[in-house]
């Protein structure tokens, strides 16, 4: 029918494909952190073995830090692994929570949105002035901001899923003490 939302099935396949591209992000950002102790560990090998070390492991890691943090960020809001208070939330009666909790995530997502906009300026200054982190390993500062604003809109797409369907309420996060 017309003005309907979309189908069910298509939106239980959209939240799947959702749900799977989160899993993805949480992958990727594991791998980044494992990848920083293996660098590590070889770059000490190659000193111990008097092979040299290789000075940009340190440059390296620092960038993976950066990355898997912002990638991962998504995917554990996703889960609900977030620093998240729930004090207010936990006492308050069924509709006064659930109505506390869409309105924290309308607030999350405005300063999602906000960091979107900002990260997007500081991108275009960094394309226009081919902004450089001189260290071992140059690197141009675009991809860091590229990354920052693909976390902040997978973060801002996350609290548009839960705006839509309510997920994410206290009664579906288990408490972690």
């Amino acid at each position: 029918m017309a003005g309907e939302s979309a189908t069910p099935g298509v939106e239980k396949f959209l939240l799947a494909v959702f749900d799977r591209l989160m899993a993805g992000l949480g992958l990727v950002s594991a791998l980044g952190l494992l990848a920083v102790p293996i660098l590590v560990t070889v770059d000490v090998i190659t000193r111990h073995a008097n092979l040299g070390n290789i000075v940009w492991v340190a440059d390296a890691c620092e960038y993976l830090l950066f990355a898997s943090t912002m990638i991962g960020a998504p995917w554990l809001l996703h889960l609900g692994r977030h620093v998240r208070i729930d004090i207010l939330p936990g006492i308050l009666p069924g509709q006064a929570s659930k109505a506390l909790e869409a309105a924290i995530h309308l607030i999350m997502l405005v300063v999602c949105l906000s960091l979107i906009f900002y990260g997007t300026e500081a991108l275009s200054e960094a394309l226009k002035y081919r902004s450089m982190l001189y260290k071992a390993l140059p690197m141009p500062v675009w991809p860091f901001i590229a990354i920052y604003i693909a976390a902040f809109s997978m973060m801002s797409l996350e609290l548009i899923v839960r705006l839509y369907t309510g997920r994410g309420a206290i009664e579906d996060e288990p408490l972690h003490m």
